[in-house]
């Protein structure tokens, strides 16, 4: 695509019955051969973003709703667009798949509903509204970025996971009489859910094209919405006004479990196009301190109501005082994009960033070390003690293992690839090299690692073992627990007995999936809980001050996998031990 024209970007999709979608991917192709983007095709519909010159784009859009090898499929479909200053994508890529947006749930589809969309300006009026709730039915990492103003953010990774969050939370709202009004980005997830929402008897709305199509509409469109909005392109995020912001890569995915990795590839989607206001974006980010990595928040483009940099940081972060803010700057822990460390007194740029260095006030000390297993150019494996954490959070920062690895080896690239609770011992593994991260990530993704655990419980004769559970664990309403749901299973645990006593027994348990609290869940729904365990089956209160006496029994004992790097039989072994005895 040549670039000496001015780039164009176009968002559509539509559901509709196909026959021949084979025929329809391989005209869909034709037809944009002079764009670039991304086209999925399924017997549901079509769903694509695409890029290119005013000219190219008229050509497909009228080719798409026209052509007679289409048979009228798309004709009338619209076409939201917006130019661009980055050029979105690389390459073009129009692909056949199950679904033109991953739902998972076996015979959802959004043929022949009742479900009601709503215009921008009812939107406005019915977010106000005491008996709606408004979901932002799209992943967390694009709700941190923006959102709506008082929408609730369902936590989830992908659309998948969107269904078991409606199913805990459904009764709830049908019993208080609510509405559900929800929102994405362009509006197909929400043509997707809404329509399988209904059939669990709830009343839903959904906004009319989605967050573009309000910006769109309304030029006053900041009335309502706070922060930016992400764009799965090269341009990361736009405005309410539908033009580029200065958002990072870093600041969009730093705080996923699979940030690393997301960065890394959309590092190599902006290298395939660089363009010059592509390497402008490019962040040079400042060094770690004691093995943590700074964090990024970017002001926005209207910067009036804060007079100052620590102002704006005040209201941002809510739960940080005005002191502790002081005291971070005092130690030069909050500093600009050169460096330069930021004052009380700074003043606040439109869309400037701003990097600051976590930190935790009297933060607990962890008595207890780690180990490391094995390392080479590709992995690092440690064997991690109960009650530490694995990866900053809440007020634990320096005392995770991340940091202290980090600390300990200076590897700053250090990521861990799977996670096991801060309650649970052992085993957890660590990429090393941000280019085959991914593949090692994949093993837990596609179950192609073998995990063994070891935990100690109550022995039950009335319980027959082996035991294969399996079931789908979905959010209870307390975020802290799992429980379990109806639908496909979505989690796998084979249990068998090691060794028992009179009332004790210390079970090897092999888990398929990777669900939250898994073992933990599955082994009180056998009404065997864990020793020591806190949460199943009953939650109990977080204790104020740590005691160390009743570490939960449960221990990552082994892995085994195949090295994608070498194709090595890798087997790892934690050298900590469950003893029966001492529990007896």
């Amino acid at each position: 695509m040549s670039h000496s024209e001015p780039i164009f970007h176009i968002a559509f999709y539509r559901f509709v019955r196909l026959d021949d979608v084979d025929g329809v991917v391989a005209c869909v192709r034709e037809l944009a051969s002079a764009l670039t983007g991304s086209i999925v095709i399924a017997e549901e519909g079509i769903n694509g973003v695409a890029a290119g010159t005013s000219d190219a784009l008229d050509s497909f859009e009228n080719g798409l709703t026209g052509d007679a090898r289409l048979r009228g499929a798309f004709g009338g479909m619209t076409f939201k667009r917006t130019r661009c200053t980055t050029a979105p994508f690389a390459r073009l890529k129009v692909a056949k798949k199950r679904e033109i947006v991953a739902f998972g749930v076996a015979g959802a589809d959004a043929f022949d509903t009742a479900h009601t969309t709503v215009s921008p300006q009812a939107w406005r009026e019915l977010m106000g509204r005491d008996d709606v709730v408004v979901i932002d039915n799209r992943n967390s990492f694009e709700y941190r970025l923006g959102k709506f103003k008082n929408a609730i953010d369902p936590k989830v990774t992908h659309f998948r996971d969107f269904p078991s969050y409606v199913e805990a939370n459904a009764p709830a709202w049908k019993r208080d009489g609510k509405k559900v009004a929800m929102y994405c980005t362009g509006g197909i997830r929400c043509e997707k859910s809404s329509a399988w929402m209904e059939r669990l008897g709830l009343d839903v709305y959904q906004l009319d094209g989605g967050i573009l199509n309000f910006f769109q509409t309304l030029p006053d469109a900041d009335k309502d919405w706070e922060g930016d909005c992400f764009v799965f392109d090269n341009r990361i995020a736009i405005n309410t006004q539908l033009q580029e912001t200065a958002v990072t890569l870093e600041q969009v995915y730093e705080a996923e479990p699979d940030g690393a990795w997301r960065i890394d590839r959309a590092k190599r989607l902006l290298d395939a196009v660089a363009t010059p206001s592509i390497v402008a974006k490019r962040s040079t980010r400042p060094p770690q301190r004691d093995g943590v990595a700074a964090s990024c928040v970017v002001l926005p483009s209207k910067v009036g109501q804060w007079p100052t940099v620590i102002d704006f940081l005040c209201e941002r972060f809510d739960g940080v005082s005005r002191t502790t803010w002081f005291d971070r700057m005092a130690r030069s822990e909050v500093i600009d994009e050169q460096g330069a460390a930021m004052t009380p007194a700074s003043a606040c740029k439109p869309q400037q960033k701003i990097y600051y260095y976590r930190s935790v006030e009297a933060e607990p000390t962890i008595p207890f070390e780690e180990t490391i297993v094995f390392q080479d150019e590709y992995l690092l494996v440690a064997d991690k003690p109960h009650f530490l954490p694995v990866a900053p959070v809440g007020r634990y920062v320096q005392e995770t293992l991340l940091t202290r690895l980090k600390r300990r080896t200076g590897i700053e690239t250090l990521s861990p690839i799977h996670r096991i609770d801060r309650d649970t011992a052992g085993l957890v593994i660590f990429a090393i090299q941000p280019p085959t991260r991914d593949a090692y990530q994949r093993l837990f993704r596609e179950h192609r690692i073998e995990k063994f655990y070891e935990a100690i419980a109550p022995w039950r004769v009335d319980v027959t073992f082996p035991a294969l559970v399996k079931n789908r664990l979905v959010e209870s309403p307390h975020f802290m627990q799992m429980q379990v749901s109806e639908g496909e299973a979505n989690a796998e645990t084979s249990i068998s007995v090691l060794e028992k006593s009179e009332s004790l027994a210390r079970y090897e348990l092999r888990p398929v999936t990777g669900q939250k609290h898994q073992l933990r869940a599955h082994m009180a729904g056998l009404g065997v809980p864990i020793l020591n365990d806190r949460i199943y089956p009953t939650l109990l209160p977080d204790e104020s001050v740590a005691t160390y006496d009743k570490p939960l029994q449960l221990l990552a004992k082994r892995v085994v996998f195949v090295d994608p790097m070498n194709r090595q039989m890798r087997v790892f072994e934690s050298t900590r031990q469950l003893r029966l005895a001492a529990w007896t």
